[in-house]
């Protein structure tokens, strides 16, 4: 069989048919340059994987958040509350650390 022209290897002819890809990341049987929100280009793969839950979205690997669906992103992870140590920046919806001199602060 032939498969479509993106397609490296595939298991029917339709462009949605791929198993790998010429080119980008292999999305759901279709071969993609960007990875969507919600998932991470795994480039030893070439695939596009799902990030962690609560992940709006991800980079580098699933735990890796850069986005959060809800709650705040701190270091890399979504939280549900700022925690000690931490303000709540409400312009970028993160947790950032507070000065190393305080346990708690505002800004």
């Amino acid at each position: 069989d032939e498969c479509s022209e993106q397609c490296y290897k595939c298991d029917g002819p339709e462009s949605d048919d791929c198993t790998a890809c010429q080119n980008g990341y292999l999305q759901n049987g279709t071969c993609v340059l960007t990875c969507s929100r919600g998932t991470w280009a795994d480039v030893n793969q070439h695939t596009c994987e799902e990030c962690s839950d609560n992940c709006g979205a991800c980079e580098d690997y699933a735990g890796n958040c850069t986005e959060c669906d809800s709650g705040y992103l701190k270091v890399n992870v979504c939280v549900a509350a700022c925690e000690s140590k931490y303000y709540l920046d409400s312009t970028s919806t993160k947790c950032l650390p507070c000065d190393e001199s305080c346990t708690e602060c505002e800004t």
